[in-house]
Formats: C-alpha cells, structure tokens, sequence
C-alpha cells in the first residue's frame, strides 16, 4: 500500500459564495448548508471506496470563513491506497469546494 499526503485550499469560488453569505447575515452552518457542502461532507465516510484508507484529516478549527486566515489554511488528508483511481476520487470529491493535490509519501533518509 502506498500513502499519500494531500494538501488542500478552498476553492476561490467556494470563498466567493461563503463569503457572500456570511456578509447577508448567514451562519457558517447556514451558508455551508445552503452551498451544499453539509450534505457533501456527510456523506464523505459512506462514500469511500473499499480499499481506500483515510487515515487522517486535519484542518484548522474555530475560524469560520469569515476570518481572513480562512483561505490561507491548508488543509491535510492523509491517504493509503495501492489503486490511482482511489486518489483521483480523493483529489475530485470535494471539487467546487476544495482544491487537493496528493503526493505520494517518501521516507526520508535516516542519518
């Protein structure tokens, strides 16, 4: 099995429409509901491949997408997978929303 590290950044489009949002007096909650990405996210665990290992996801907390450090987060999924395809659903699944490249882990040298 190979894993595979993914960072991520909103969408510029996805900022753009939480943004417009949250500034109409919505919620984060409110705003990301309405974009569908509740719903999205939800349905995340009953959607991954078999074969697939998530083995984690980290991303900022408590920051809202109305604080400007919002879009410069990054966000870090840690995959394990020995199919391509299965990195291509991680890198499209939240497309529209969020902009993931994996890259496949490589130890380092110990000295």
């Amino acid at each position: 099995m190979t894993i595979y590290v993914g960072f991520g950044r909103w969408s510029d489009g996805y900022l753009r429409d939480v943004g417009e949002k949250l500034r109409s007096g919505k919620t984060a909650a409110q705003a990301n509901e309405e974009l569908g990405l509740t719903a999205k996210a939800q349905a995340f665990n009953q959607s991954v491949p078999q074969g697939l290992r998530i083995i984690g996801s980290y991303a900022p907390q408590g920051i809202g997408g109305a604080h400007p450090s919002f879009a410069e987060s990054p966000l870090v999924r840690i995959i394990e997978t020995d199919d391509p395809a299965h990195v291509t659903w991680a890198t499209n699944y939240y497309a529209g929303y969020l902009n993931v490249a994996y890259h496949p882990y490589t130890q380092a040298a110990q000295t």
